[in-house]
């Protein structure tokens, strides 16, 4: 009703994310999953929307499925999947790490994928450069304790840098489940926060 052309959704927002909401990915019902990936997918089709959102995505053979994000176009086809490739410590209990990058085009817009904890790597960001992204979605769940309390000023910062030092504009979605250590945001390509979501609290 507002006039989004795309609607981005944070880190595994579909099936929870291990070490926070799940002990063991073993607890995810696959059928469940799937069924709730195919009503996602039919929302999308009857709104005309971009949809992108985070999930798990198990790979038959794979010992550990993929933290991964989703891309489905207005028509509810995934155009795209890209699985996180950087994993955290905690992260490597429970998923596999991905091999690739990904783009898609959406109207104007050179689309390049990523998850979370990739913004600490500049050259990702580099290659999207390189290859024409002129856009990249993050999908975050940047949450937690004390302990990470310097990620509140860390976090933003990289974020901003990453789309101003490649000049590409930057779609952060992140939790706001608290303690979230940054609102969702839009950067534009000189580092520039276009637009904010509500810190805590589900926002658009």
């Amino acid at each position: 009703e507002s006039g989004a052309q795309l609607v981005q959704f944070p880190e595994t927002a579909l099936s929870g994310y291990y070490g926070v909401h799940l002990k063991s990915t073993d607890e995810i019902d696959r059928g469940c999953l799937e069924r709730c990936n195919e009503r996602l997918r039919r929302a999308a089709a009857g709104l005309g929307v971009w949809l992108a959102y985070g999930s798990t995505h198990f790979e038959p053979g794979l010992e550990k499925p993929y933290n991964c994000l989703y891309l489905v176009d207005p028509l509810g086809v995934v155009k795209a999947r890209y699985d996180k490739v950087f994993l955290t410590d905690t992260d490597r209990l429970a998923y596999a790490p991905g091999r690739r990058l990904v783009l898609a085009n959406i109207g104007e817009f050179r689309v390049g994928l990523s998850i979370c904890f990739d913004m600490r790597f500049p050259e990702i960001f580099r290659r999207y450069l390189r290859a024409g992204a002129n856009l990249v979605l993050i999908s975050s769940f940047q949450s937690g304790g004390e302990r990470a309390a310097h990620m509140r000023t860390v976090a933003p910062s990289t974020l901003i840098t990453r789309a101003s030092e490649n000049g590409f504009n930057l779609s952060c979605s992140n939790t706001s489940e608290r303690p979230s250590w940054h609102e969702a945001m839009i950067v534009s390509f000189n580092g520039v926060v276009k637009a904010r979501a509500r810190r805590h609290r589900s926002s658009l």
